[in-house]
């Protein structure tokens, strides 16, 4: 593990820009330059992760390589949570669906109460209650539009539950 370069740590905030809408001067005061590391690939080179060391090394999110996107993990997502406005890249769960989406099953349209219209299918998301409070992260399957207007099927494959419930 290693500090992550200027160049590296300016290519993680603008990535949490595009992916999840997050304003880079917030996104420079929750994920402070100082407090993150990344691990390398000593096959490929490529940065596998980016963790925050405080007092342990925790993940907060893994690099998807195939398009290079940033996975959060439960504990990334809660930064991330911190700094999102207009529920970019949210989707507020129904209170019936709470339980099963912390245990990590999928989220099914009918028990779907709001989405941000901009999600699109295999976006990574964050799936909160009405209070706000996150319940777990997981990959869109249908588009943010599609989820109100459809009862039936999966719209969003839980990736991680938030197994801590507030």
């Amino acid at each position: 593990m290693r500090v992550l370069t200027n160049l590296e740590y300016r290519k993680f905030i603008y990535s949490m820009k595009m992916q999840y809408g997050l304003d880079p001067e917030i996104g420079k005061k929750i994920f402070p330059h100082s407090t993150l590391l990344t691990q390398i690939s000593k096959a490929t080179k490529r940065m596998k992760g980016v963790y925050q060391n405080n007092e342990k090394e925790v993940l907060l999110f893994a690099f998807r390589p195939l398009d290079g996107w940033f996975t959060p993990s439960i504990f990334g997502a809660h930064l991330l949570l911190q700094g999102l406005k207009n529920n970019n890249s949210q989707v507020i769960a129904h209170s019936e669906a709470e339980p099963f989406i912390r245990a990590g099953k999928s989220l099914f349209a009918k028990h779907v109460l709001s989405a941000d219209p901009n999600i699109l299918p295999k976006q990574e998301v964050l799936v909160v209650n009405q209070a706000g409070h996150l319940l777990g992260v997981g990959i869109a399957i249908l588009p943010g539009s599609l989820m109100l207007e459809l009862n039936h099927g999966v719209a969003v494959k839980i990736r991680h539950g938030n197994k801590q419930a507030v």
